[in-house]
């Protein structure tokens, strides 16, 4: 789900789906 491209943010759930694909 949450890739750690992103470092894994703890909300991850705040980053739009769009960004997430």
């Amino acid at each position: 789900m949450a890739d750690n491209r992103y470092g894994y943010h703890p909300n991850f759930t705040m980053i739009p789906r769009e960004l997430v694909t």
